[in-house]
């Protein structure tokens, strides 16, 4: 009896802990690294996974949080919730069609920073990284510069900042959308506003001066301006090797 009694009380419990973190996922105003942290946390349990499930399946799962919770539950120790995953929250996939592994195997992999320094710079079919951040002197500063992005970040958060972008936006660069009164729509990263103009820099690297009098409406995205299927650019060995070159911009 008592321990039936201990097993009902540690269910409740679990099931307190999943709600509370569900709430905190799609919570809007709380911080996006907490909401993150959370989707993480549900993931290690077979009941936090299937609930991360439902919501994908009802498709209530914020956007922003969808690529952290494909991966997530692809490192569940649940085999059930990992089958489930494939289907409600698919991992991205590489070039060649095939879903990306989880982010712990990813790391361990061994790359080649030469090529990843070629598959950085492509623009013809490749991820065309150099168009939007800038190492040294070469490439465009749309997102962030990442001339000395290793002394930031640790392997598996290279790999995290590729495959789910959305999820750590730094500040002033995030993806605005400006909805003009004719219909027409501008999205780019915010660099001035005044009584007269809003400027934006779109994925070109090209600052759009729009007049206030034209907008009809400007709001903040949730999601990145670097989409989170840039994978399906590279295989799997290309994302690896261009980690390996990012941990070496030191």
């Amino acid at each position: 009896m008592v321990r039936v009694l201990a097993a009902v009380a540690l269910s409740l419990l679990l099931q307190d802990d999943v709600a509370k973190q569900l709430a905190v996922v799609q919570d809007v105003k709380a911080a996006l690294a907490e909401r993150e942290a959370a989707v993480k946390s549900l993931a290690r349990s077979k009941p936090g996974g299937l609930a991360l499930l439902d919501l994908a399946a009802r498709k209530t799962l914020p956007p922003e949080l969808r690529a952290t919770a494909s991966f997530a539950v692809a490192a569940s120790t649940d085999a059930d919730v990992r089958t489930k995953g494939e289907e409600f929250l698919p991992r991205p996939k590489s070039k060649d069609g095939k879903a990306l592994p989880p982010i712990a195997e990813l790391v361990e992999m061994k790359g080649d920073a030469k090529a990843g320094a070629a598959v950085f710079r492509n623009n013809s079919g490749g991820p065309n990284c150099i168009g939007c951040h800038q190492i040294g002197d070469e490439g465009r500063q749309v997102g962030p510069p990442l001339t000395t992005i290793a002394n930031k970040l640790s392997r598996e958060q290279f790999f995290e900042s590729i495959l789910t972008p959305s999820a750590a936006i730094l500040m002033s660069f995030e993806l605005w959308i400006v909805r003009l009164k004719d219909g027409d729509i501008k999205t780019g990263i915010k660099t001035e506003e005044n009584d007269d103009h809003v400027t934006l820099k779109d994925n070109n690297g090209e600052y759009v001066d729009i007049p206030l009098s034209k907008i009809a409406e400007q709001k903040q995205s949730a999601l990145s301006m670097m989409p989170d299927d840039i994978t399906k650019t590279m295989s799997v060995q290309d994302l690896v090797n261009v980690v390996e070159y990012l941990s070496q911009q030191k």
